[in-house]
């Protein structure tokens, strides 16, 4: 490395020594870079950080990174690609995906404090289900979300059939509650 002189009092010093050993004066070439060097070193950062978000991360912003796994060298023991069977979906997903409500209505019961719902379940899955849960969440005139029930339907629906379920309790509901918005959110499968 180089030395410098002083521009203060002549002493000899390292050029990236910050101060002068001798008399304390600033060396103003000590570390510092140029406009450009900055300008550059910016562009370089931000390129590098877009580079990240959108190909580094699958496009996720997020500040959380997932570490690279090791791509396994070829060998004769591995199997032909052609030769891989797809994963069997988890049998309690399909079912789920498979469910749908239709026809539902809901009306006030007792002192206008319960909630009683209709409605009808339809299973296009392979597999029987029973013992739905079933939530709604409840907003009122202005659209502010009050509250929510949850309750199971003990009741089995078969494969490829429907169930109507009339007036059932979903137990005590807001009183402001005008609006209703119910979906399955649990079952068992057969």
């Amino acid at each position: 490395m180089k030395n410098i002189q002083c521009a203060n009092c002549g002493q000899e010093m390292s050029q990236k020594a910050p101060t002068c050993p001798k008399c304390g004066h600033p060396n103003k070439k000590a570390n510092h870079l140029s406009g450009g060097e900055i300008l550059i070193g910016l562009a370089s950062a931000a390129a590098g950080i877009w580079f990240m978000a959108s190909f580094g991360s699958g496009g996720s912003t997020s500040n959380h990174t997932t570490p690279a796994r090791p791509t396994p060298a070829p060998s004769s023991k591995m199997p032909a690609m052609a030769n891989v069977e797809p994963a069997t979906p988890d049998p309690k997903v399909a079912a789920m995906a498979n469910i749908e409500l239709k026809n539902m209505s809901w009306q006030t019961a007792g002192f206008d404090n319960i909630m009683e719902v209709s409605l009808t379940f339809v299973n296009k899955g392979k597999q029987s289900v029973k013992d739905i849960e079933l939530t709604c969440r409840h907003a009122s005139n202005s659209g502010t979300y009050i509250d929510s029930n949850k309750r199971v339907i003990y009741e089995i629906v078969p494969a490829g059939k429907s169930k109507r379920i009339n007036d059932f309790s979903m137990g005590f509901i807001h009183n402001q509650a005008t609006k209703t918005s119910c979906s399955i959110t649990d079952l068992k499968i057969l």
